[in-house]
C-alpha cells in the first residue's frame, strides 16, 4: 500500500520536478534556450487530469524547485541572504501556483480550446504581475529564453518580452495538447491540426518579422565612451579603504590614458565612486560648457550622494552625477526603483524582526529619485543625449520606454546601465542581468552601454547584440587593466563569462539607435498583457460548465 501511495505522488510530482529543471536548464549557467519550448508541457499534460487541490500542490512544487534552483546566486551574497533567496523563491512560485490553478480553471471549462488557449492566455498576464506587484521581480520570463535568437527577439519591440513569452507559450501549449490526445486518429483531427498549423504560422510570422528587422551594426563616429570595470568582490569594497579603492581606479584610468586612446566620457560602476558626494544645490545650477573642449574627459560616476537642505533632514540615494572635465558637476540621476533588502528595508517600521534579512546590521537604506533625467553627452561631435538606469533597473521596462519618449518628452539617444555585481562572485547572476538588456535596446530601438564592477560590463546595440571587444594588442600595464576596443561582431554567449572577475577598460563610440514603431504604439508593451488578465477572468465567470473530476 505505501509503494502504491509513494508511486502515486511520484506520479503527480514527477511532471513538474521534470518540467522544472528543463526550464531552468533553458536559462544560465546552461543556457539551452531551445528548452523554452517544450520546458512546461511535462507540467500541463501533469495538470490537465488533476484535482484543483491537486493543480495547487503541482504547480507549488514546480514553482518551488524552479525559483530555488535559478535564483541560487543569491545565497553567495551574504550568509543572511540565504534568507532572502527561501523568501523570494516562495514568493515568486505563488504566482507559479496561480498559474496553474487558473489554466486549469480554462482548460476544465474551455476543453475544447485546450492548452494551446489555456497557458498562453494566463503565463502573460501572470509575467506582467510578478513585474509589478510590491517592487516587482521582472526575471526568468518564459520569452527570456529566446533572448539569443535574434529574429525572436525583435518580437520585443512590439510588444516587450511578453510576446515571446506569449508565442513560446503557443508552442508549449499546442505540444500538450498534441500529447494529451488519448488516440492516435486525434493527432490528425481538423481542429487539433488547425491549431497546430495555426501555432506554425504565428512562429513562421514572427521569425519574417525578425528577419526583416535585424539590421547591421552602425556607430555615430567620434564618440567614444570608456567603462571602467574593476573586479572588487562586495566584502573587499565594504572593508577596503577609500583611498586604495581611489588609487585602484586611477592606475585604470591611467592605463587607459597610455594606450593613447581619448574617450568623451568615462563611466564608474554602481556606487563605485568611493567619497560620498554632496549633491545639494546642484539642481539649482546651471552648467556651461567650454567654447573649446579642455583635455581629459568628462566622468560619469556611480556615487552614493547626499542632499542637506536647509531645515530638513538630509538623504542619501543611489546615483549617476556627471562631471565636466575640470570636475564641475553637470547633472544627475538618483536611482528610482530601489531593490528590497539591497536598498531598504522594507515594513521595518511594522515588523521590526524583518531586519534579519538585511546584509547589513546598519541602517544603510536610501531615497527613491524623483525624476528621470536625460543626460547631454559633453562635447560630442553629434548631439546626443542619454538616459540611466542604475543595477537592477535594468530589468524596469517602463523606465526605458520612458526615456525613450514614452513620457512624453524628448526621447533619448541611448541609455548606460551602471551596477555593482560584486555581491554574487562569478555565478550566473552576471550573465542573467547582462541578458535583460537585450530586451530593453530592442523595446526601444536603443542601444545600452554597461559599466559593472565584476562584470559583465558590454555594448548592446539596438538589435539586442551583445558586441564583441577586441584586445589592443601590448596593452601597458596588462597587470593592471587590460584595454578593449568595441567591434561591430557579435560576442557569442559562450564567451560572456570571460569578462566576468576580470579588471578591464572598454572603449567604443556610441552605437546609432534605430527607426522604431511610434511611441503611442510602444507604450502598450507595458499594458498590454492586462486585456489578457481581463480575458482570464471572463473566460472563467462566462465559460461553460466545468468539467467534473474524480
Amino acid at each position: 500500500m505505501r509503494y502504491l501511495q509513494a508511486s502515486s505522488k511520484l506520479r503527480q510530482l514527477g511532471p513538474s520536478l521534470l518540467s522544472a529543471i528543463l526550464f531552468w536548464m533553458a536559462f544560465f549557467p546552461v543556457n539551452w534556450p531551445w528548452l523554452g519550448w517544450l520546458a512546461f508541457v511535462p507540467w500541463l499534460v501533469g495538470i490537465a487530469g488533476q484535482s484543483s487541490k491537486q493543480r495547487l500542490y503541482s504547480s507549488l512544487i514546480f514553482g518551488l524547485c524552479f525559483y530555488g534552483l535559478a535564483l541560487n546566486w543569491m545565497r553567495v551574497a551574504d550568509i543572511r541572504m540565504v534568507a532572502t533567496w527561501a523568501m523570494l523563491a516562495v514568493w515568486a512560485g505563488l504566482f507559479t501556483v496561480i498559474l496553474g490553478w487558473v489554466v486549469g480553471k480554462i482548460y476544465d471549462r474551455h476543453p475544447k480550446g485546450g492548452m494551446v488557449l489555456a497557458f498562453p492566455m494566463v503565463i502573460v498576464p501572470i509575467e506582467w504581475m510578478r513585474a509589478y506587484a510590491l517592487e516587482g521581480f521582472p526575471w526568468y520570463f518564459l520569452g527570456h529564453t529566446q533572448h539569443d535568437t535574434l529574429p525572436l527577439l525583435q518580437l520585443a519591440e512590439l510588444g516587450g518580452a511578453y510576446l515571446i513569452t506569449l508565442l513560446v507559450a503557443l508552442v508549449n501549449g499546442i505540444f500538450a495538447d498534441l500529447w494529451l490526445g488519448e488516440k492516435p486518429e486525434c493527432l490528425l483531427s481538423f481542429p487539433l491540426h488547425r491549431k497546430a498549423m495555426g501555432v506554425g504560422l504565428a512562429v513562421t510570422g514572427a521569425l519574417w518579422f525578425g528577419y526583416s528587422r535585424l539590421g547591421p551594426t552602425e556607430f555615430n563616429e567620434g564618440t567614444e565612451i570608456a567603462v571602467l570595470q574593476a573586479d572588487h568582490p562586495q566584502g573587499i569594497r565594504n572593508s577596503a579603504g577609500a583611498e586604495q579603492v581611489r588609487v585602484e581606479y586611477q592606475e585604470m584610468i591611467r592605463t587607459l590614458f597610455q594606450s593613447h586612446l581619448r574617450p568623451l566620457v568615462l563611466v564608474w560602476p554602481e556606487t563605485s565612486y568611493p567619497a560620498l558626494v554632496d549633491i545639494t544645490d546642484l539642481d539649482n545650477s546651471k552648467w556651461l560648457p567650454e567654447k573649446e573642449k579642455p583635455n581629459g574627459p568628462s566622468q560619469l560616476l556611480g556615487a552614493s550622494t547626499i542632499v542637506e537642505p536647509k531645515g530638513e533632514p538630509s538623504k542619501q540615494f543611489n546615483s549617476a552625477v556627471l562631471f565636466d572635465p575640470k570636475g564641475i558637476p553637470i547633472d544627475h540621476y538618483d536611482k528610482i526603483h530601489r531593490v528590497p533588502f539591497g536598498e531598504y528595508v522594507p515594513l521595518k517600521d511594522w515588523i521590526p524582526f524583518i531586519n534579519v534579512l538585511a546584509p547589513y546590521d546598519h541602517d544603510y537604506s536610501i531615497a527613491p529619485g524623483e525624476r528621470l533625467t536625460r543626460f547631454s553627452l559633453p562635447y560630442s561631435p553629434i548631439p546626443l543625449v542619454f538616459g540611466a538606469a542604475i543595477c537592477y533597473e535594468s530589468g524596469d521596462s517602463h523606465h526605458f520606454r520612458s526615456l525613450a519618449g514614452g513620457d512624453g518628452k524628448p526621447p533619448v539617444d541611448f541609455f548606460i546601465n551602471q551596477s555593482n555585481d560584486g555581491w554574487f562572485h562569478g555565478t550566473e547572476e552576471h550573465e542573467q542581468h547582462l541578458l535583460l538588456l537585450r530586451f530593453r535596446a530592442v523595446e526601444t530601438r536603443r542601444p545600452v552601454i554597461r559599466a559593472v564592477n565584476m562584470g559583465i560590463s558590454a555594448w548592446v546595440d539596438a538589435y539586442g547584440r551583445v558586441l564583441r571587444p577586441k584586445e589592443i594588442s601590448g596593452s601597458p600595464n596588462e597587470k593592471t587593466a587590460r584595454i578593449f576596443t568595441i567591434t561591430t561582431e557579435e560576442l557569442p554567449t559562450g564567451e560572456w563569462g570571460k569578462f566576468k572577475q576580470n579588471t578591464v577598460v572598454l572603449v567604443g563610440p556610441v552605437p546609432k539607435r534605430v527607426n522604431g514603431i511610434p511611441m503611442g504604439w510602444a507604450r502598450l508593451q507595458g499594458s498590454w498583457p492586462g486585456f489578457f488578465a481581463l480575458g482570464c477572468v471572463a473566460l472563467i465567470v462566462f465559460g461553460g460548465k466545468q468539467k467534473a473530476r474524480d
